[in-house]
């Protein structure tokens, strides 16, 4: 059974306001617009998250919510959605009046509201402070850090960021992170990624921000061609962009596997973290992700 909610809570499925300026990097516009837009489509996954009732706000209508918050639980569970859809959910919130209140509607007559966003972005900050300031509703963000501290967050995101830390946190980093080199330029990242390549080892080349593996180069011991044509391959390539990537050992696996447990982290001294539902993400082909896996039986899984 779902956690029930004793505060009005919102939901807010902002995936694509999340990953624009990453996505946004491609050249064609009919591209650009189809993969910011599958990025909105993944929202029905956030009919399950945090709990029932709730009130959940996504890009596009759910054609099956219906089916899945009867099937697995949700029953106060209800989605909105935008008239006039953008790429900014919190934004769409924001500027349309019958939205606005709806989230007013649903804080009760206590006017205290929890919202918790699939992102924390500069656009919710926004939406939170019109709230507070225009409908005068007491709004708790209890997932979200302080706007003084988002660049936290966003540092732990990064590729590079996260392997300083994670270094620096686990014990057996050496075991758990494979060899990686964190490049400044598409020229030094070419010429790591042909120094694995002479090594026998197939390589990853990553851009430090990213979403669902999109972007990434792959370089093998016998594909790899002239220093000069993969440096000219990489600047082809728009996700680069101008920030670190980095090249990784690639680490191949027997079967495609890709656990990704929703796990809930309280405040600091208000309990321990603990696994909400395991998850199991799905790939067409290296780096193309098409959605997660739920049943109980990832809970017998030898992972879980």
């Amino acid at each position: 059974m779902p956690i029930h909610n004793t505060l009005p809570t919102v939901v807010i499925s902002n995936f694509a306001e999340a990953h624009v300026d990453f996505l946004g990097r491609l050249a064609d516009p009919k591209e650009r617009e189809d993969l910011i837009n599958s990025e909105a489509y993944h929202a029905d996954r956030t009919l399950l998250w945090a709990g029932d009732p709730k009130l959940l706000f996504v890009t596009y209508p759910i054609a099956h919510a219906d089916w899945l918050t009867g099937a697995l639980g949700y029953p106060g569970t209800r989605h909105m959605v935008p008239e006039q859809p953008s790429d900014f959910l919190c934004k769409d919130i924001l500027r349309e009046a019958p939205l606005m209140q709806a989230i007013v509607d649903y804080a009760g007559p206590q006017r205290t509201i929890q919202i918790i966003p699939y992102a924390t972005t500069p656009e919710l900050y926004e939406l939170v402070d019109a709230l507070r300031q225009q409908k005068r509703l007491t709004v708790l963000l209890p997932e979200c850090p302080l706007p003084e501290n988002l660049w936290v967050r966003d540092y732990v995101d990064t590729k590079a960021g996260f392997r300083l830390l994670a270094s620096t946190w686990l014990a057996d980093a050496d075991r758990m992170l494979p060899p990686g080199i964190v490049c400044h330029s598409r020229e030094q990242a070419a010429s790591v990624a042909h120094w694995f390549c002479r090594r026998g080892d197939t390589c990853v080349l990553k851009a430090d921000t990213g979403e669902s593996g999109i972007g990434f180069e792959v370089l093998t011991p016998d594909n790899h061609c002239e220093l000069g044509e993969t440096i000219k391959t990489l600047h082809k390539n728009f996700f680069f962009s101008d920030e670190p990537i980095l090249v990784e050992k690639y680490i191949h696996a027997e079967r495609q596997l890709s656990p990704s447990p929703e796990v809930f982290v309280p405040p600091l001294g208000e309990g321990d973290p603990f696994i909400m539902y395991p998850t199991q993400q799905l790939f067409q082909k290296f780096g193309d992700f098409c959605g997660i896996l739920v049943s109980k039986e990832q809970f017998s899984q030898p992972w879980y």
